[in-house]
């Protein structure tokens, strides 16, 4: 994803989410000729039946500058944050929606989701909810 890119994973909820501590692992890879940084928001919302794509309820919202290790340009680089957020009630056909958009940085970088685990040194990102 480039400057002003976002994109989107969404889980469809079963039961409600407690208000708690909400978990985001967000480890993704710097890329572009002569990048070193990138910033990113990490933004958790619900979207309730019928809400339109691009649409939702805010949850909580991270923003994380990575910068890039020159001597391991292709390594990924670790992101993990925490936010309280509130109680979630969801209902039949609701989506929890994690939207990733790259926000500014380098013109030249590019941010990618860390997808192949430990094998760049990075982990898969995910989302631990509150219990």
């Amino acid at each position: 994803m480039g400057v002003g890119d976002s994109l989107e994973a969404s889980y469809p909820l079963r039961a409600p989410v407690p208000a708690g501590s909400y978990r985001i692992v967000g480890d993704g890879i710097v890329a572009g000729e002569g990048a070193q940084r990138i910033e990113v928001a990490f933004e958790l919302l619900l979207r309730r039946q019928g809400t339109p794509r691009g649409g939702g309820e805010h949850i909580v919202r991270l923003v994380h500058t990575f910068v890039r290790d020159p001597q391991a340009r292709f390594s990924a680089v670790r992101y993990e944050g925490t936010a309280a957020g509130p109680e979630v009630a969801a209902a039949p056909g609701d989506l929890l929606v994690l939207r990733v958009t790259a926000l500014g940085g380098d013109p030249t970088a590019f941010y990618i989701l860390n997808g192949d685990g430990a094998r760049t040194g990075g982990r898969i990102p995910r989302i631990d909810l509150p219990r």
